[in-house]
Parts: structure tokens; sequence; C-alpha cells
């Protein structure tokens, strides 16, 4: 009875379910911003770096300052930003000060994924500097974080590295261990091959918060590290909860190489897969929006359609 009530309520399932805050596609402990949010934050960056050239004297400068001091751990992508900028410069002041701020959120990361990044950030903005010294030991102290970060992750029981995906979807339908089942999820995403994700996928629908809530956020994870091609098989999945978690990956990472395959999906059968595509659709096109606007009008949806190709086919898209 368990596992028909677990299938209906995968295909029953009809609004969007994702956090308050759709997180970074290159590091998850970091929020996904809009780009007038990214802009903003650029902004105030290269103001500081103005100012501590001593390009903004008087009541601007410090206005620079202070808003580059109040800058949270949102603003890391713009921080690398600037430090790419700054490494280039014969100034020394700039990238000290902005490699102060970043090492105060990243030598105090969980997140390896954000140290990995951060990592690469620096190895790129070495090429060429004047300030190597500063960014080698900058990119020293990371590397040693995430050392420390991955040897405190918790090992996979041994029972666990045996089991196949039937087996954990057997013991989903049929046990009330919860506990249990959070550890297989965490395998199902540490594997990450198709198959696993596809089981990954009936976690994340679990009628209890325990495992659903983190199975979604695993199977997000997941899904960002994917290629396009391999988020494309996704949109043909049984499961709607995949087809659109894989179309909120395409538009968060503005996939517009796999974007004609969005286009079919808004007559999906699901409403949170529509939803999905038309605003994957619009970060896509960077703010235009074709619609529709009403997903219950199949004239008006076909329009939609016809108008997303069009655009599409002008980008070069066939």
């Amino acid at each position: 009875m368990l596992y028909f009530l677990l299938i209906l309520l995968i295909l029953g399932q009809t609004g969007p379910i994702q956090a308050k805050r759709e997180p970074h596609p290159l590091a998850p402990s970091l929020p996904l911003l809009s780009d007038a949010e990214e802009a903003r934050y650029d902004k105030i960056v290269n103001q500081f770096i103005k100012y501590d050239l001593g390009q903004l004297p008087g009541a601007e400068g410090l206005k620079a300052k202070n808003d580059f001091l109040k800058l949270g751990s949102e603003s890391i992508p713009a921080l690398f930003r600037g430090l790419q900028t700054s490494a280039k410069l014969e100034h020394s002041c700039p990238v000290a000060m902005i490699s102060q701020k970043l090492k105060s959120f990243l030598l105090k990361s969980e997140d390896d994924e954000l140290l990995d990044y951060a990592r690469d950030e620096l190895t790129s903005a070495l090429e060429g500097s004047r300030h190597a010294p500063l960014l080698q030991d900058m990119r020293l102290g990371v590397t040693m974080r995430r050392k420390v970060v991955l040897a405190n992750k918790p090992q996979v029981p041994k029972w666990l590295l045996t089991m196949t995906v039937a087996e954990m979807l057997k013991s989903l339908q049929e046990e009330e261990n919860q506990q249990k089942h959070k550890l297989m999820a965490q395998e199902l995403g540490r594997r990450g091959d198709r198959e696993s994700l596809q089981g990954l996928g009936l976690f994340a629908v679990s009628f209890y918060p325990e495992v659903k809530e983190p199975s979604i956020r695993l199977l997000q994870e997941k899904m960002r590290k994917l290629k396009t091609v391999e988020l494309q098989e996704f949109l043909k999945d049984t499961n709607p909860l995949l087809r659109q978690k894989a179309v909120e990956t395409m538009g968060n990472l503005k996939a517009i190489k796999g974007a004609e395959d969005l286009v079919p999906l808004l007559l999906d059968s699901n409403a949170g897969v529509q939803k999905a595509v038309r605003e994957a659709l619009v970060k896509i096109a960077s703010g235009k929006d074709f619609g529709p606007d009403d997903f219950s009008i199949s004239e008006k949806v076909k329009k939609s359609q016809s108008d997303w190709k069009q655009w599409l086919t002008e980008q070069g898209m066939k």
C-alpha cells in the first residue's frame, strides 16, 4: 500500500518544492543572486577599489568603505571578481583588503564546493600577478581548510556500500527507519550516476520531512554538477520532481544550448514543471518573457511555445 501511495504522490505533485532561496550553482552554502543583485555587489566592490586607490575622497569614499565592510558571504563571487581586477594592479592595498575579506568567510566555511571554487579563482588570479606571494598564501589556506572539511565528513557505513538502488527503494517502501533512509539518500547522492539520482528522486518525495527535505537539497546539489546533455535526459523522466529539478538547474546555469528541449515541457502534465520551465526560459533569455501567463488555456501555451522557438532560432538555435 505504501508503494502505491508513494507513486500517487509523485504523479500528483503539482507545486514546486524548493528552499526559500536557490543555492548558488558553484557553492550550495551561498544563495543564487539575481543579475541585479550581482551588479549591486560588483558596484560596491569596484567603488571600494577606487576608494582604496585614493580615487574617491570625502563622503563618497567613506560610503564606499562602509558598504564594503558590511558585505556578507553572499558577496563572495563579486569579491572574487574584484580580486581578479585588483590582482592586476600595481597597488597592493585593494588586493590585500579584498583577500582579507574573503579569508574571513572562507577559512570558516564548511562548504567544500565553495572552497574548491575559491581555489580555482585564486589560481586564475595568480596568473601574471605581482601579488603572487599573498595569493599563494591564501590559496594554501583555502586548500588546507578544504582538507579539514572533507576529513570531517561522516564515513559511509559498510552495510550501505553494498546495497543496490532497488534494495534502498524497497527499504523506503517497507520500513519506517528514517535515520537509515537519510543515510541511503546520502549514499545515492555520493554515487551520482543516473540510476542513483532517479532513486534519490523517490527519496525526495518521502512522506517524512527529515528524509524528504535533505534529499531534495542533495538532488539539487548533484544536478548542478551534471552536464547539459545529462540534464536533458532527466527532462524525459517519469518522475515530475526530477523533470522540475533538471529544468530549474538548466535555468540557473542559463543553459541556452539545451533550451530547445525545455519548450515542449510548457505543456507538461505537472504544473510545477510548467512553472519551472517558464522561469528557466526567462533566466536563459536574460529577462525576456514570452509566457504563458495562464497554463490552463492551451492556445496561450502553444503561442508561447511558438514565440520561445522563434527567439531560440534568432539566437542560432534549431
